[in-house]
């Protein structure tokens, strides 16, 4: 099979993401994804169906140690320049209205790069720009659906496997890393840098309820799913950006996980951007140490104690470097300086990257 030709998803994993809807629907045809029925049920996950893929116009470019500087190669051309599959691969997911980070994702992907991995950056900012964010996160579900395609199709076509593939999103782009990774085979970590909130997530958040899961980031979209808030709140008021509620197998509450130190009282974006400002920094970063999420942060989050730690049994690193250790569900603080580095213990460690092979 090869690149040019349209791979489609298998239907049960189309249908996967439509399981919950009611019976009052709205078809399309999504082309790259395949037919679908999208609900338009009001009170389930989205109010409205998402857009054609014509009219949410995603790209998917590939960064590798050999086009590093030329600009990448579109993921239809996977297999010129070659592919290396020996590499892991990030896939970089921006959320709504994400062109002002910009320059931090392109940070985040230079650091990547250091470390030898393949990045895959994707540009959905036709659909994430709209000044309607209801059909934003409707279409994000499509977005979701174009990225579990494009995983695919590299394992199908390389020896690359879904053990390397790691998901980045922030904000609504770490619910579209969840779509991308209900709808096909789970991959290894999913990261969600303060993932967005908002009716779309926080319905069905009550406890045993698998409609909010399946609406959301959650624990089951990835075999590691570490989550970083900076801007949680778990109400639709107030202007915060951020979702409060446990998603992953370790979530990180930075400071109070609300407000953090440097951005001016009320500057919810500034809260917000850190999550991938502090990821960024722990990509070369060793020791981004987390603590029992106990005092201030349970209280602000209404988070309960349930983990501890010590020297001989710490708490996992916040960042590139988290580990899917002490169990799943726990929920951890983390606290940085106001300025760079954040890291309060903050040391490099020596890139590993080897020459391209």
């Amino acid at each position: 099979m090869h690149w040019h030709r349209s791979v489609l998803l298998n239907h049960r994993h189309l249908h996967h993401l439509a399981a919950w809807c009611q019976e009052t629907t709205t078809p399309y045809c999504y082309d790259g994804v395949g037919s679908n029925t999208f609900s338009v049920t009001l009170g389930t996950c989205h109010q409205r169906s998402p857009r054609p893929t014509a009219d949410i116009c995603s790209s998917f470019t590939l960064i590798s140690a050999e086009t590093r500087g030329k600009g990448g190669v579109d993921v239809t051309n996977l297999l010129n320049p070659p592919f290396n599959s020996s590499r892991d691969t990030k896939i970089l997911i921006p959320g709504f209205t994400n062109e002002v980070l910009d320059e931090k994702w392109d940070q985040l992907k230079e650091v990547l790069l250091d470390e030898g991995n393949n990045v895959i950056m994707v540009n959905w900012s036709q659909a994430a720009n709209l000044t309607n964010y209801a059909q934003a996160r409707a279409d994000a579900r499509v977005v979701g659906f174009q990225v579990a395609k494009v995983m695919a199709d590299i394992v199908e076509n390389t020896e690359a496997t879904y053990d390397q593939m790691h998901l980045i999103g922030s904000g609504m782009g770490a619910h579209v890393a969840g779509y991308a990774g209900s709808t096909g085979e789970k991959v290894a970590r999913i990261t969600g840098l303060d993932p967005a909130g908002g009716e779309t997530v926080t319905f069905g958040l009550t406890e045993g309820s698998s409609r909010g899961q399946q609406c959301r980031l959650d624990i089951s979209d990835a075999e590691f799913v570490d989550v970083i808030h900076t801007n949680a709140h778990g109400g639709l008021d107030g202007g915060y950006i951020g979702l409060q509620n446990e998603l992953g197998h370790q979530d990180f509450y930075v400071n109070d996980g609300i407000n953090q130190l440097g951005c001016e009282e009320g500057d919810e974006f500034c809260n917000h951007a850190r999550a991938l400002d502090y990821f960024t920094e722990s990509v070369p970063v060793d020791n981004y140490g987390s603590f029992p999420c106990q005092s201030k942060a349970s209280t602000r989050a209404g988070l309960e104690d349930g983990v501890q730690c010590s020297p001989d049994d710490p708490c996992p690193e916040m960042g590139y470097r988290a580990e899917k250790i002490k169990g799943d569900g726990y929920a951890y603080r983390v606290e940085t300086n106001a300025e760079p580095p954040y890291s309060i213990n903050h040391y490099t460690t020596p890139t590993t990257t080897s020459a391209p092979q």
